[in-house]
This record gives C-alpha cells, sequence and structure tokens, in this order.
C-alpha cells in the first residue's frame, strides 16, 4: 500500500496521473489537500481518494499519449462529484457509484472536500463489450439499487478500514472486480457469471447474514440455498473466518442485539425478535454466555456509564467484555 499526501495543483497532477492514467489538474481550492491510499494487484488497483474541491481532465493528447485499456469505477463515500463523459453528466452523491474509461476524455470537477474509492478494472477483465461499457459510462448507479454493489461496498470499506478477513490486497481486489463486474453486467442486460471465487463467495453470505438477521429460518441451509451451493461450500467459504456458518450468524444476531440495547428502548422481547432469535429465553441465554451478563443488566450498565459521560469505548473496557468471536 502507498499512501502519498498532495498540497499543490502540481502535485496532485502527478500524483493522479501516477496512479491511475494521465490527467490534467485544471484547478484547485486555495486550500487544496489531497491524499490517496493506492493498493495495486496486477493490472488493477483499488484506491482511497481523499481531496478538497478541484477539478481533473482527461484530454486527447493525454489519451494519445497513454491510453490504457482499462475502465474507472467509482464509489463516492462523502461529498459529490460531477462526472462528464460521452456527452453526459453524473451528479454522484454519497452511497452512488459511477464508471467511466480511460480510452475517452472525462472530466471529474469536485466542488468541495469529498472522500471516494476508485476501482481501476482492465475492460477484458468484466467481459462486457465497449459499446455496452458505453452505454452506462457516466450514469449515477445507486448502491442500494443493485444486488452486488452494497457488498462490494461493505468489502471495499472493511478492507481499507484493516477489518477485512483477507488481508492481501490482491484478494481484496479480486473480490470488487467479480461484484462490480456482476452490477456492471446486470447494468446492460447480460447475466451474472455464475462462478466466482470463494472469498466473493464469503463476502456475499456475509452481507446476506447482515440483511437477513430478523429472520429466524437463517441457517446455513437457506444461505446454500439462496447461493445456489452445496451446504459444504458454505461451510467451506467461512473457514477463511475460522468459524461456521452458524457461528457467524449467532455472533452477529448478538452484536445487533447489543447495539439495539444501547441505542433503542425496545422490550427485551422485542430485541430478541429483531434479531431472529425464535424466543426471548434463547436470546437470554446466548447473550449470557456471549457477555457475561444479562440483556437487561447491559442496558442498565451502559446507561449509567453514558449518564456519566463516559464514551462506548470506555464502557465496553470497564464490563471486561467483548463482542463474541465469529
Amino acid at each position: 500500500m502507498v499512501e502519498l499526501t498532495a498540497r499543490s495543483r502540481d502535485d496532485w497532477e502527478t500524483l493522479a496521473s501516477r496512479s491511475f492514467v494521465p490527467v490534467s489538474i485544471a484547478s484547485v481550492a486555495s486550500d487544496f489537500v489531497g491524499t490517496m491510499e493506492h493498493f495495486e494487484a496486477g493490472l488493477a488497483s483499488l484506491t482511497r481518494v481523499t481531496s478538497a474541491g478541484c477539478h481533473v481532465t482527461r484530454t486527447p493528447g493525454l489519451i494519445a499519449r497513454s491510453s490504457p485499456d482499462v475502465l474507472l469505477f467509482s464509489l463516492q463515500l462523502r461529498g459529490k462529484n460531477d462526472v462528464f463523459q460521452s456527452s453526459r453528466v453524473a451528479h454522484v452523491n454519497p452511497g452512488q457509484s459511477v464508471l467511466y474509461m480511460a480510452e475517452y476524455p472525462y472530466s471529474l470537477l469536485f466542488p468541495t472536500h469529498a472522500q471516494l474509492v476508485i476501482l481501476q478494472i482492465p475492460v477484458s477483465y468484466v467481459g462486457v463489450s465497449r459499446s455496452d461499457l458505453e452505454r452506462v459510462a457516466a450514469r449515477p448507479l445507486s448502491v442500494r439499487g443493485d444486488r452486488a454493489l452494497p457488498t462490494y461496498a461493505t468489502v471495499v470499506r472493511s478492507f481499507l478500514d484493516g477489518n477485512a478477513a483477507w488481508r492481501d490486497p490482491s484478494d481484496a481486489i479480486r473480490v470488487g472486480i467479480e461484484l462490480v463486474g456482476d452490477a456492471i453486467r446486470r447494468q446492460v442486460g447480460l447475466e451474472p457469471r455464475k462462478r466466482h471465487s470463494r472469498d466473493t463467495l464469503l463476502a456475499r453470505l456475509c452481507r446476506f447474514v447482515q440483511d437477513n438477521l430478523t429472520d429466524p429460518r437463517l441457517d446455513v441451509a437457506l444461505l446454500a440455498r439462496v447461493e445456489g451451493v452445496s451446504i459444504r461450500t458454505v461451510y467451506i467459504a467461512f473457514e477463511r473466518l475460522s468459524t461456521t456458518p452458524a457461528h457467524y450468524i449467532r455472533a452477529a444476531r448478538l452484536r445487533h442485539a447489543k447495539s439495539m440495547l444501547e441505542s433503542t428502548t425496545f422490550s427485551i422481547t422485542e430485541v430478541a425478535a429483531a434479531c431472529g432469535f425464535v424466543d426471548t429465553t434463547t436470546f437470554i441465554r446466548a447473550f449470557r454466555r456471549a457477555y457475561e451478563t444479562t440483556p437487561a443488566a447491559y442496558r442498565g450498565e451502559y446507561r449509567e456509564h453514558r449518564i456519566e459521560g463516559r464514551s462506548n469505548t470506555d464502557v465496553k473496557t470497564s464490563f471486561g467484555r467483548s463482542d463474541p468471536p465469529n
């Protein structure tokens, strides 16, 4: 990983051109500061970009000088970004993504401070024709509007924050390429590819668990059915986390329950139901095993410490209890 900072237009132009493709920085804010965290995996890369306002352009002259056969898929985390390409403009807000292609001129306008993640992918990796890619270029895509993109966003955030199951950039980038490829293929009316890496399967399984914690039917059989794989394949995928599907589901439910106890006034029975436990007794028993206290006692201690003005982190430390392992 390379993390670099620029404080001038020229330095930002150099940094952006080295990390992606040659570009020109038309302007930057008077107090400009920009940083990039750049990870490479062969011909692909993943970069978190944080910057003050600026205007980036890729001109025909720059394309003639260097025109790698790559596309760029940008996920907006904070701030706004206008992407101009092919006589179109995409106004990209947080929670949206956009695709643009290095072989055609483009312009990126960041009116104020922004943060985004850019996945740079060789065109051949996504298995979509150029004409189809041109149809979706510079069109904003809602992360929630596609089945693969919420998982991609989760994978990217967890990897960049150091919380991913895989720490090797090559693994994270490969998963990102497969998920983004599926989203692009659906956008142009093609079926997603049927075979994916085990890491991508794990990412999709984990996302499904998080999205369906309230369903008491959530188990390894349901995970296998949703993904169209065998139960054994699901178990093998979770070996990456050194856990089993059942343990992962239980730990996710308990973490969610603890969060609800901290942030809501729901009754213990309502919390149990909202976290997919079939009955309150089972929930209390599982919570006690994980945290060495009951849900009601935990809530009471949490509120007492909060009233005293202590941080949530201090509360967890003072209790001497941590989240259950997956």
